[in-house]
């Protein structure tokens, strides 16, 4: 298969353009985000559990929609003026929600948020989806975007913490939430080229070759297996530290090795022996966890705490993959396309985590017999893995022609 036009002769691109796409995703997820941490004040001032989650859910449901469905509708227009009002209007609604304290229409502004939510964020990807560099750069350049986020998004929740502790209060967190909005509206925008518009996209060019097509379903499972067990992990730490603040520490534990093995995964996928990468990519984190759900039903111990910071290397895959996933079509409709298609994946195991964890964990007690039991359950999935790994996955990282 040829190389696209647009990809033919193309010079190595800056950092920008994955910078502003890091930073559009992370102050659009501020807003599902920071309202978590209020979570106690919120239910005292709401003075009832099901209208707060009502108020999480609400904004789950109106943004996977919107995400789904405005690119149909926004076809042509620019992402930058998208951008700006969509931020504008983020601004506007998190200040209502702070200085009325949830007392007028919550439930529908959140809900517009939503809506807001699942139309921009993709809008920073879908410009680093369209920029002409190479398939490789594109890989390089969309790692480094998930890479960023991740490391901002494990801060955001201390943010939030500071604020209330500073100041009391979970309103602080929307006016918070609305002063970002509004730096983000006049910040961002100006970094992104007046030419970045939203993708019409034929059906014509989303179908792959082979080749190309089963790679995309080993990246997908490659994208939804960490999230996955990252989403089920958090439950079952929440279960075994036995306080808060325990949970805490455990958290940062696990998601400090998690984000930072980002940093290094493109280069260690391509410079390590594959079998070695999948060694600490796939089995040594899988098989860990599963010893984990399935023989400790509380976290003590050196051993026990190095085995829940291991589980963080399957953060490796989920770096790479999405990026490489999106940069298998070779026209920019097809990879907005194949980038709605990876968000989603991305954040359907984390929003069904408590489901998942309640099929895993909700089989008894922990024993040696059920971590047995699940290691077992997963070995076809990781042999399977294994093999694509080594096969598809390593050598088209480190030579995508191996693909045409």
């Amino acid at each position: 298969m040829g190389a696209p036009p647009e990809n033919a002769v193309m010079a190595r691109s800056s950092n920008r353009p994955a910078v502003l796409a890091a930073a559009v995703t992370v102050c659009v997820n501020a807003n599902a985000i920071l309202p978590l941490v209020g979570k106690v004040e919120m239910l005292h001032v709401m003075q009832r559990m099901f209208l707060y989650d009502e108020f999480l859910n609400v904004t789950v449901l109106s943004s996977t929609l919107s995400l789904i469905l405005a690119p149909l509708l926004l076809q042509g227009r620019s992402i930058r003026g998208l951008l700006r009002l969509g931020f504008l209007a983020l601004a506007a609604l998190n200040t209502i929600l702070a200085f009325t304290q949830f007392g007028w229409h919550a439930l529908w502004i959140r809900g517009l948020i939503g809506v807001i939510y699942g139309a921009i964020i993709p809008l920073g990807q879908f410009n680093l989806g369209q920029i002409p560099v190479s398939e490789t750069e594109r890989v390089r350049l969309f790692s480094l975007n998930i890479v960023l986020i991740r490391l901002m998004l494990v801060g955001l929740p201390f943010v939030g913490i500071g604020l209330m502790l500073l100041f009391g209060g979970a309103d602080v967190l929307f006016a918070a939430l609305a002063v970002l909005s509004a730096v983000a509206a006049l910040l961002i925008p100006p970094g992104l080229p007046e030419s970045a518009r939203v993708q019409a996209t034929p059906l014509a060019e989303l179908p792959l070759e082979r080749p190309r097509r089963q790679l995309a379903w080993v990246d997908a499972v490659l994208i939804v297996m960490p999230q996955a067990l990252y989403a089920v992990l958090l439950v079952w730490l929440s279960r075994a530290a036995g306080s808060e603040s325990r949970y805490l520490l455990l958290s940062l534990v696990f998601t400090i090795p998690y984000a930072a093995v980002g940093i290094f995964s493109l280069g260690l996928a391509r410079r390590l022996p594959a079998p070695l990468s999948a060694l600490l990519g796939l089995w040594l984190p899988v098989l860990l966890c599963c010893g984990l759900l399935g023989g400790v039903s509380t976290v003590e111990g050196p051993a026990t705490l190095l085995a829940v910071a291991l589980v963080g290397w399957i953060g490796l895959p989920i770096t790479f993959a999405p990026g490489q996933l999106i940069s298998l079509w070779p026209t920019a409709g097809g990879r907005q396309v194949a980038n709605l298609g990876v968000i989603l994946l991305m954040t359907l195991p984390l929003s069904l985590g408590p489901s998942l964890s309640g099929v895993v964990l909700g089989m008894g007690e922990p024993s040696p017999q059920k971590a047995l039991l699940l290691c077992l359950v997963s070995l076809p999935m990781l042999l399977w893995l294994q093999r694509a790994w080594q096969g598809r996955v390593v050598p088209t990282l480190r030579d995508p022609a191996t693909l045409a």
